[in-house]
């Protein structure tokens, strides 16, 4: 039994927001984009909480533009709901995003860290998962896997 007193704050909605042009909201959102498209990132590979730059690296492209590119992958090789779950049940995990998932993946990745995750928690390898699996598979304390992906693939695993 509890003897505390809980005082739960009352909910309320974010504004909904039209995004009409010349509304502000419009104007922030383009210029986001500006930003995003003239700027190019180094995504690393983050293991225990430190970055590494393998020189081995891959474009990151627009996806509604294939020849822009937004950044540089440095190859090792889901969602972040995927990676955090098993961390926040107390398990160290191996996250190895989506190629085509890996610029919005190293941005979580690099709130969680902000946010006071400690290193060595999630490691984050972005690559092919052909080069990785084939170590991790093998790894003495591999213990369970998340895939998320076509049939195929899985079965090639």
């Amino acid at each position: 039994m509890t003897n505390s007193i809980f005082i739960i704050p009352k909910p309320y909605n974010e504004p909904v927001k039209m995004y009409a042009p010349g509304s502000p909201e419009r104007g922030a959102l383009s210029a986001a984009l500006g930003r995003q498209m003239a700027d190019q990132v180094e995504i690393p590979v983050i293991i225990n909480g430190e970055e590494i730059k393998t020189g081995d690296v891959r474009d990151v492209v627009c996806p509604h533009d294939h020849s822009h590119v937004l950044g540089k992958v440095h190859m090792a090789a889901i969602a972040d709901n995927l990676p955090t779950s098993p961390a926040m049940m107390g398990n160290t995990v191996v996250w190895k995003p989506s190629t085509t998932a890996v610029l919005s993946n190293y941005y979580v990745m690099q709130i969680l860290k902000e946010a006071g995750l400690p290193g060595g928690v999630i490691n984050f390898i972005p690559g092919r998962g052909s080069q990785i699996g084939d170590i991790l598979f093998t790894h003495q304390d591999f213990a369970g896997m998340h895939f998320t992906g076509s049939t195929a693939l899985f079965q090639n695993l």
